[in-house]
């Protein structure tokens, strides 16, 4: 018996030899498998984390100082060289491969660059896709020759164009330090105040990669203000400019927008089709941005929708000066045969009723720039008070802004209709009616319109913009109010 114990024991011992080497062979290989699997995969891992990881919410440090340039267009410090004051401080440069989390840390550290004078800097930070040859010398020469700089509180955005996002860089001239030598001359003659002198950038996002500038645009009071300190012309021939997509949609509503905004009604002109936009609707534009405080939105003012080869719509957002309302406003734009584009129409009935609407009657006296009369047509008006032939000082106003426009080609004639309420007797009404076209008329020659450039009519109560009374009956205040005005016709 203990025999058979024993074989038994012996048996079971040696069946198990072998399964214990196996189990032994599977360890050792798991063992090496993974001491040579393991490294290659987290460097796999980091390699991907690298490409496709979150872009940093900020920049690397941006420099208070930076290597200066000389006004030969040279850097004292060699290219990605750090000055002293960066070096005690121990900030290190932004480079050409730094990420950027927003269109706005990329401009912020273009604008820091260029104030520093690094235009080494600014140029990597801008890239060669941006940048051709003959752009970067006119680049240099902004910053150099016509001696400009960031203004304070520079940077601003423009708005979207395709899938880009357009920003703006606002220069002046560069003041140096108290007690330093100026490093570049100042510019000659001095720069136009009417044009803002701007730089735009237009940016695109790379996956993994932030922000990068994708093309520069130099608008042409820059060019023009680059070319009079420099006295030898821009530096850039036409296709040089437009290789860059110097003229799109947005650009030229831009162009369009900060004319009207200005009252500058020949450079609001020089961008509108004259067959589609009348002198009415230019000026009436004027007149509501002058009355509401309008200025464009802070934030992405301007977009294209449904941008084709030669047409697009652009959205724009305004705010008013007196009560921050954002209301918004549509400008068809269409492209010329020569190529650059213009702006087709121009459609604000929402942003006047909005206005209208808060504004409303005030003092009995109401408020609409720019009506389409009963005969037809659109005519620019002012309206008065009850009774009253004497204009309001917000029609004075709107009177200034129309004889701006009548200078533009005193060829031109202006027909004036006077209009009265139901309130009264006819004859007294016409009498009213002719007493306020003529006032307007005496305002506008007082202004410098030449007499002769008007006619004047009084129609009573002829032609109501809005029935004087309710369907009931009874008084209609708000709609007499509209009908006491003088419409101006422009003939144009």
């Amino acid at each position: 018996m203990r025999g058979f114990r024993t074989t038994r024991a012996r048996a079971r011992g040696q069946s198990a030899t072998p399964v214990l080497v196996f189990l032994g062979i599977v360890v050792m290989s798991v063992v090496f498998f993974l001491a040579l699997t393991l490294p290659r995969a987290r460097q796999t891992r980091r390699e991907a984390a690298a490409r496709a990881g979150a872009v940093p919410t900020e920049t690397v440090p941006i420099p208070t100082e930076s290597k200066r340039t000389t006004p030969s267009g040279e850097a004292d410090g060699g290219a990605g060289a750090p000055n002293a004051a960066d070096r005690s401080a121990g900030v290190t440069p932004p480079s050409a491969t730094a990420r950027f989390a927003s269109p706005r840390s990329f401009m912020e550290t273009l604008a820091a660059h260029l104030r520093s004078g690094d235009l080494a800097a600014a140029e990597a930070a801008l890239g060669g896709a941006a940048l051709s040859a003959a752009q970067a010398g006119f680049f240099r020469a902004i910053f150099t020759t016509a001696g400009l700089q960031p203004a304070s509180s520079a940077v601003r955005e423009v708005g979207d164009v395709a899938e880009m996002s357009r920003w703006s860089l606002r220069l002046e001239a560069r003041t140096p330090a108290p007690g330093a030598a100026a490093a570049v001359p100042p510019p000659k003659p001095p720069l136009p105040a009417a044009e803002p002198l701007e730089l735009e950038v237009d940016l695109g996002r790379d996956a993994g990669r932030g922000w990068r500038a994708v093309a520069v645009h130099f608008p042409d009071p820059l060019r023009r203000a680059v070319a009079a300190a420099s006295g030898t012309g821009t530096g850039l021939a036409a296709g040089e400019v437009d290789a860059a997509g110097a003229d799109d949609p947005v650009h030229s509503a831009r162009r369009f927008l900060q004319a009207a905004l200005r009252q500058d009604f020949a450079a609001a002109r020089e961008v509108t089709d004259p067959d589609l936009v009348t002198r009415k609707k230019v000026a009436g534009l004027c007149i509501l941005f002058e009355e509401a405080a309008y200025a464009l939105a802070e934030e992405r003012p301007l977009s294209a929708t449904a941008a084709g080869p030669d047409s697009a719509w652009v959205i724009v957002k305004v705010k008013s000066g007196h009560d921050g309302h954002e209301s918004d406003f549509g400008l068809e734009m269409r492209r010329r045969a020569a190529g650059s584009w213009q702006v087709a129409g121009v459609n604000f009935s929402r942003l006047l009723t909005d206005y209208a609407a808060r504004a409303g009657v005030t003092d009995g006296v109401a408020y609409t720039p720019i009506v389409r009369n009963p005969a037809g047509g659109e005519s620019l008006v002012v309206y008065f008070d009850f009774n009253d032939a004497g204009l309001v000082p917000r029609a004075r106003r709107q009177l200034e802004i129309v004889a701006n426009l009548l200078r533009d080609d005193p060829r031109r004639k202006l027909r004036l209709s006077g209009h009265a309420d139901a309130i009264g007797s006819d004859t007294y009404n016409r009498r009213l009616s002719a007493a306020r076209a003529l006032v307007v008329k005496d305002t506008l020659a007082a202004l410098g319109v030449e007499p002769a450039q008007i006619v004047t009519e009084g129609l009573g109560t002829l032609r109501p913009l809005d029935p004087n009374t309710k369907p009931d009956g009874s008084d209609n205040p708000e709609g007499r109010s509209r009908n006491r005005r003088t419409e101006i016709y422009l003939d144009f």
